[in-house]
């Protein structure tokens, strides 16, 4: 419920610290990424635990920390690069696409078929 509300308050343009912190652009960026960030972040223990069993990459003793800082440098790096050679293209092509809220479109089809209605009796 707190995150609700600190995200209310971003949203808002709130001048306390939550409102500086949810803003910083680390963080804005991060949510450009998150979707790729969501795909990754099982993949990459797993791909810590190849490159051990290759000799590429050693376990630290201290409780997993740099393990932690690892695992979330290589997933929030291979979520920026998907990104930029997938979603940000796929992006782009939404200028094709006209988009309208589904709601609004019926009600526009509605009303065009009302007006025509009407004005076909008129020309009766």
């Amino acid at each position: 419920m707190s995150s609700v509300a600190a995200v209310s308050l971003a949203a808002k343009g709130s001048e306390r610290l939550i409102g500086h912190i949810i803003n910083l652009r680390v963080l804005r960026s991060l949510g450009v990424v998150s979707y790729g960030i969501y795909l990754f972040h099982n993949v990459m223990p797993a791909g810590l635990i190849v490159l051990r069993d290759n000799g590429y990459y050693t376990e630290s003793p201290l409780f997993g920390l740099p393990d932690l800082g690892i695992k979330a440098f290589l997933t929030i790096s291979v979520a920026y690069l998907s990104w930029c050679l997938f979603e940000k293209p796929i992006n782009s092509f939404k200028r094709h696409f006209p988009y309208s809220p589904r709601g609004a479109r019926i009600e526009t089809e509605n009303r065009q078929a009302v007006d025509g209605n009407i004005a076909k009796k008129d020309n009766a």
